[in-house]
């Protein structure tokens, strides 16, 4: 190893050097040729041999990085051959001696432990000069940038004086036998004169660092870290720090701020992710069989990788791992797809699609994960992407789910597909899935039309305008639908003869054009009215309670995904990398959501094991609450007994939409009213009856035929 002084007129180095190719061809000095070849074929040596003609570049003084005076002195030292040479054997007394010459230079292990030395350890690699301005030359060559601001500040804790002190040392890496020692061992006498100017860097203790990472390990927060450093420093608690001498000590067990950028780096470390290097680079070389960095496991759980090598390219990545796989054929394949993207959780712009299923408890269950990075000049990332994008995403995923063993001569298709309102992922899914049945959301349908609503109608009713959407919303036929619109134009081209309506009027008509000129389309109304579940309950021969109303479940997963598993391995909040990201979502986030679904699935089997012998082989509910949603998703909430006549006249109450929705105030029943048979609906002073209709299945009204028989009237059927 080479050993350079540590002010800069000595450089701050240690410089392991093993060249395999001179170790049959030593030419060293005398009785210690043997020995060092003997040594040098030793997997335990690390070893450093320099070439009896002395030229400089078999010492690779070339290492260090000096000013052009110290070159040429250094140069010309081992060109007159006045360099200093010395070589030791194994034997007790030649090891004695080394270890003195070493420790009156102060290159023993004991003074370069002190954080007052003169000499300063460093790898080959980080290489730090002589000279402050030839270190922030050579940096600035090698990387090909200029930093701004100028001249770099000194932080060496002496002053450059020129000196030419260093030493390249010779030893076995096991035994610490020293076996030579070569350089300029003498410093000039500026330096032997000079103090500390500067305050050394004082380098954290071990055990601190165990003990911060093990937290970091289990998710805690640098404040929990924090709190953790100054109760166990007043405890004295860490390893060896009873033992210490204050006046003594090279290192510090106390946490500064400075030292959690060094932290988040192990403990990224810990977890196979390098972040010195790009993170472009990491995964590349992850999903390179031939580089050293490859990862089998990232490797198997990612079916599509595209670098982005040009500013027209995108970067794509597509996660499926097996349990993944396994699912959207079990859950996804013939049945429902809940499709959603979202943005903001990298520190690159990069988009995240989510393909959602759900399981056989009802529970959302991610299949695939897309990411891909926004297009070049986007302006929000949320907006980078189209149509084009989409279906590029989807079509890859139902080709390679296709041929996969697992397809047993399948071809990939779900039968229902729920979105938000955002056309370019039903037209990604309608290129993919040419038969597939699209469903929109209605949450995001009735945000979206209030949203338009507030804008336009300002004043408008909103009473009479949620019963009119709620009774386009649960429309079956599209000539009923479009009916009601018509009837709601009407009356708004009623009021426009009102001065005083008239503005409400207007905006209300508007409204109504904003509904029919892309709502009410056949094909668009479909996807959002009762209609289009029915449709899609008997193309997979379920329930209508079945189909999903909204993505709720995908945006439950999102909310679960940034704000639980995510900020564990964030820095102060700050979003990860993406290459960390990656990391994560195959050997932590995806693993861990699938082992929970097992987990309750096992739980599930345990509890109808355990108990069906006193059950009787009878199925039990787990507790009021389920026994309440069993119930409801079963059967009806009311039962009326056949009454022909009562049902007809329910039939036309629903036709002339005489029945409206009110907000209930109690959580376990449903209000309604009425207007009577006797009164035009759309006035203010129409005669009404009240209904509701409770969670235990008992129903009222206010009509004389329910107050005077008890049976269920026209209204309640209605």
């Amino acid at each position: 190893m080479q050993v350079i002084p540590d002010p800069v007129g000595r450089v701050r180095q240690i410089t392991w050097i093993i060249n395999p190719h001179q170790v049959n061809n030593l030419p060293v000095d005398g009785t210690c040729a043997t020995k060092a070849q003997r040594y040098a074929r030793s997997p335990r040596f690390v070893y450093s041999f320099v070439n009896r003609a002395h030229d400089s570049g078999q010492v690779h003084v070339e290492k260090l990085v000096c000013n052009t005076e110290q070159r040429s002195a250094i140069d010309a030292l081992y060109l007159t051959q006045s360099e200093q040479r010395f070589t030791f054997n194994s034997t007790a007394a030649s090891q004695a001696s080394a270890e003195q010459m070493l420790k009156i230079h102060g290159l023993d292990h004991a003074s370069l432990k002190q954080l007052e030395k003169r000499w300063k350890v460093v790898w080959t690699t980080r290489a730090c000069g002589y000279s402050t301005t030839a270190r922030q030359a050579a940096f600035e060559s090698r990387n090909g940038i200029h930093k701004k601001g100028g001249a770099w500040a000194r932080c060496a804790p002496y002053d450059f004086t020129g000196c030419l002190a260093h030493a390249d040392i010779t030893y076995d890496n096991v035994s610490g036998h020293t076996f030579r020692i070569l350089g300029l061992l003498q410093h000039n006498e500026e330096c032997q004169d000079s103090a500390m100017k500067r305050m050394p860097a004082i380098p954290l203790h071990q055990h601190v660092f165990e003990v911060a990472l093990q937290q970091l390990k289990q998710g805690a927060t640098i404040t929990a870290i924090q709190m953790r450093n100054v109760e166990m420093c007043k405890a004295q608690a860490y390893r060896d720090q009873r033992l210490s001498d204050p006046m003594q000590a090279n290192q510090r067990y106390h946490l500064e701020a400075s030292d959690f950028s060094r932290l988040y780096v192990l403990h990224h470390r810990t977890n196979g992710i390098d972040v010195k290097r790009p993170a472009e680079l990491n995964v590349d070389n992850w999903l390179n069989k031939s580089s050293r960095s490859f990862q089998k496991d990232v490797f198997n759980a990612i079916f599509h990788y595209s670098p982005r090598t040009s500013a027209s390219e995108r970067f794509e990545l597509f996660i499926s791992t097996s349990e993944m796989e396994e699912a959207a054929w079990m859950h996804v394949h013939n049945s429902q797809l809940i499709l959603d993207g979202t943005f903001g959780i990298s520190s690159s712009r990069l988009l995240l699609w989510i393909a959602m299923g759900l399981d056989s408890d009802r529970r959302g269950l991610p299949v695939a994960l897309f990411l891909f990075s926004a297009p070049a000049g986007a302006l929000a990332t949320h907006a980078g992407y189209d149509t084009e994008i989409v279906s590029r995403l989807l079509t890859t995923w139902k080709t390679w789910l296709s041929s996969r063993p697992s397809a047993k001569g399948r071809v990939f298709e779900p039968a229902v597909a729920i979105t938000d309102t955002d056309a370019k992922e039903r037209g990604a899914l309608i290129a993919t899935w040419p038969s597939i049945t699209l469903l929109l959301c209605k949450f995001h349908l009735r945000q979206c039309w209030t949203n338009k609503r507030i804008h336009l109608l300002r004043l408008y009713s909103q009473l009479k305008c949620t019963c009119a959407i709620n009774r386009l919303i649960q429309s079956t036929h599209h000539e009923t639908a479009k009916a009601a619109v018509a009837a709601e134009r009407q009356h708004f081209l009623k009021l426009q003869g009102d001065r005083s309506s008239k503005p409400s009027a207007d905006k209300g008509l508007a409204f109504l054009a904003y509904l029919d000129s892309f709502w009410m389309r056949k094909d668009m109304w479909r996807s959002w009215s009762q209609s289009g579940r029915v449709e899609a309950a008997a193309r997979m021969g379920i329930p209508i309670d079945g189909v999903l109303p909204t993505t709720n479940h995908l945006e439950a997963f999102n909310g679960v995904f940034k704000n639980k598993y995510l900020p564990q391995w964030q820095r102060s909040g700050y979003r990860l990398r993406f290459d960390v990201l990656i990391l994560h979502l195959v050997r932590h986030i995806l693993p861990h959501i699938f082992t929970l679904v097992r987990q309750r699935g096992e739980i599930a089997a345990w509890r109808r094991a355990r108990f069906s012998v006193a059950a009787e082989g009878a199925p039990l509910l787990r507790s009021r609450a389920g026994a309440q949603s069993t119930s409801n998703s079963s059967r009806p909430m009311a039962w009326f007994g056949n009454d022909p006549q009562r049902d007809q006249l329910a039939a036309e109450i629903l036709r002339s939409q005489r029945l409206f929705p009110v907000i209930s105030r109690n959580t376990n029943e449903l209000w309604a009213c009425c207007a009577t048979s006797a009164s035009h609906p759309g006035t203010k002073e129409s005669a009404r009856y009240w209904l509701t209709l409770h969670l235990s299945g008992v129903a009222t009204c206010t009509c004389p035929d329910w107050l005077q028989r008890g049976g269920a009237c026209k209204h309640l059927r209605s």
